[in-house]
């Protein structure tokens, strides 16, 4: 065997079991319907915190109805197709004001909450008033506690309106808020700090973004990847 004369390159050593046979199939059939089946990303977030513009940025076109009022009733599904990211269902959700619209907008997107990959909660960096969003957090995490066999989607935070900040009319993208150099990018690390400790979240979770039309920053350089690698961890959860 050791002498290299013996050519096993067209012999079959071991014919898997009819049992086995099916196993594998099965296996096939799971990982095809799994590539199949779109990712799902749910969108939630605080009246005017930019939900709308959020979707419209990863779409990279005006998909969802932006205006003065929230326009968004129940739950709205969009397909997303772009490079970098497979296939994925965004549904948008209502916004909320307070805890108690927050609760039921967690009411009606509780099916979704249940079954989604991703969750996007939308923060205002304009907006100190957290409570809402911690009280929302806060019944979802009760929500996978009370149900165990389900595992708790990636979670992000996307930090809107940090064009708007300190000083409000410097807006000179890139900005690095891992070595702030100038007073915006100290004002943009800031915010995310705050989120981050608000939240009780890591702040690798908060992504700032700017979502101003033609103007916006951080959705393919941070946002996009971001997602992708949370795809990752929710991928090891489907096939769980």
């Amino acid at each position: 065997l050791y002498s290299g004369q013996l050519v096993l390159d067209s012999v079959q050593l071991h014919q898997p079991t009819d049992s086995t046979k099916q196993i594998l199939g099965q296996v096939a059939q799971g990982d095809t319907a799994l590539e199949q089946d779109p990712l799902r990303i749910l969108v939630i977030g605080q009246v005017k915190a930019g939900k709308s513009s959020l979707i419209n940025a990863l779409f990279g076109e005006t998909r969802s109805a932006v205006d003065v009022v929230p326009c968004t009733v129940g739950i709205e599904p969009y397909l997303l197709e772009r490079d970098g990211l497979q296939r994925a269902l965004i549904f948008d959700s209502a916004g909320y004001a307070d805890v108690e619209s927050a609760g039921q907008t967690l009411v009606a997107a509780r099916d979704q909450v249940l079954k989604c990959d991703v969750i996007l909660l939308a923060c205002s960096a304009q907006t100190a008033a957290r409570e809402p969003d911690r009280r929302l957090l806060a019944e979802i995490r009760q929500i996978f506690q009370n149900d165990p066999d389900k595992s708790f989607p990636a979670f992000l935070v996307v930090l809107t309106h940090i064009d708007q900040l300190r000083p409000f009319r410097e807006w000179t993208p890139p900005y690095d808020i891992v070595r702030p150099q100038n007073p915006k990018a100290q004002q943009i690390r800031d915010a995310v700090d705050a989120v981050s400790e608000d939240l009780q979240i890591p702040i690798e979770q908060v992504i700032p973004v700017c979502l101003a039309p033609g103007q916006t920053y951080n959705i393919d350089e941070a946002l996009v990847p971001s997602i992708v690698e949370a795809v990752r961890a929710a991928q090891r959860s489907r096939y769980l």
